[in-house]
């Protein structure tokens, strides 16, 4: 049975068309790519595309950016959504485009592609298995390269060697260059930046100051992953991992303080949510940060721009066990394969 076409917008609504997933079967199947290049270009922890009947309509209204001589993605410039991949094989659509409720096909994860990129596994760990079977780790390209023991990378250490007091981070034109340093005395100050969903269900509001952002001590920055619909339609993909750091500890290569319109950032304003913005690369489409006005000063950086020891940054990030808005969430399957490592339900009543 064919699949009937669905509709297809980006997150700020000037790109909307209908596309045909070129799949036969209720289920399709992936590996997702967790190479440097596509991390750095989307900002994600990963990327998979599923493939379309033809050519999509209004290709005009987008900008491209050819990753390689065989892959060139196109985006939205308004908003940065990253929205179809096009190779020899044809084009393909970012999951977290589509308008639906739920994705169809179901998406059945088969493998992982480029793991030795990612220095530690990255989001393989939290994704090992689906329905009981291990996941392949390929070293490489899937079914060309080496298949990676399921353990891999084993107990290596992030923090062998001396601390590193800078992390950079950066897109994958190069266009955006900045860099974190680790948590001060100016990092630890009161801030009534508003709790995360992924925290309290309802009220978020943090008029004592308290510090969330920090965990271990004071020593790392908080880590969360995000299913909600905007992260979700911004870089294109069904999650999105962001780290939470003050804007006093965020510089832009030169040393200078954070500008959110710094190099090749392009800065645009939610038009649901009053005050708060996005940042992507105007030149690759790369999610760089989101924030707000009524922020007090914290921003999110998309996990998949830093240029850590491994993907997690663990020797920076500790990651908080509930995914945020995971009512909301298309790919509830992936959701529920992760659940060993994460809360993956609603909050009560929520």
């Amino acid at each position: 049975m064919s699949q009937p076409p669905v509709q297809v917008s980006c997150y700020c609504g000037r790109y909307k068309t209908s596309v045909t997933v070129n799949c036969s079967s209720p289920a399709i199947a992936k590996a997702p790519c967790h190479c440097n290049s596509c991390r750095h270009w989307s900002g994600g922890l990963y990327v998979y595309r599923l493939p379309i009947i033809g050519t999509p309509s209004s290709t005009d209204l987008l900008k491209t950016y050819r990753l390689s001589t065989v892959s060139t993605k196109w985006f939205c410039p308004e908003c940065g959504s990253h929205i179809f991949g096009q190779t020899a094989a044809g084009w393909a659509v970012n999951p977290g485009l589509l308008d639906v409720k739920e994705l169809q096909p179901a998406v059945e994860i088969v493998g992982h592609e480029f793991v030795e990129d990612t220095g530690d596994g990255g989001f393989t760990t939290w994704l090992s298995k689906w329905g009981g079977k291990e996941i392949p780790l390929w070293k490489g390209e899937e079914n060309k390269s080496e298949l990676l023991p399921p353990s891999w990378p084993g107990q290596t250490s992030q923090n062998d060697g001396p601390e590193e007091e800078k992390l950079w981070a950066g897109c994958h034109c190069g266009g955006v260059s900045f860099y974190i340093t680790r948590p001060d005395d100016a990092s630890r100050q009161p801030r009534k930046a508003p709790f995360p969903e992924s925290m309290t269900p309802k009220n978020f509001d943090n008029q004592k100051g308290e510090t969330w952002w920090l965990r271990a001590g004071g020593k790392k920055y908080m880590a969360a992953l995000c299913t909600c619909t905007s992260c979700v339609k911004a870089t294109g993909m069904d999650i999105q991992a962001w780290a939470f750091v003050p804007e006093c500890n965020i510089f832009m290569a030169d040393g200078g303080p954070l500008h959110f319109e710094a190099g090749t950032l392009k800065k645009l304003y939610s038009p649901t949510a009053e005050g708060s913005f996005r940042c992507f690369c105007e030149t690759c489409g790369a999610t760089v940060f989101w924030c707000a006005d009524w922020r007090d000063g914290v921003v999110d950086i998309s996990v998949g721009l830093l240029k850590a020891k491994g993907v997690r940054a663990e020797d920076w990030l500790d990651w908080e066990r509930r995914v945020s808005y995971v009512q909301y969430a298309t790919n509830k399957p992936l959701l529920k394969q992760m659940e060993t490592h994460f809360i993956t339900t609603p909050w009560p009543d929520s």
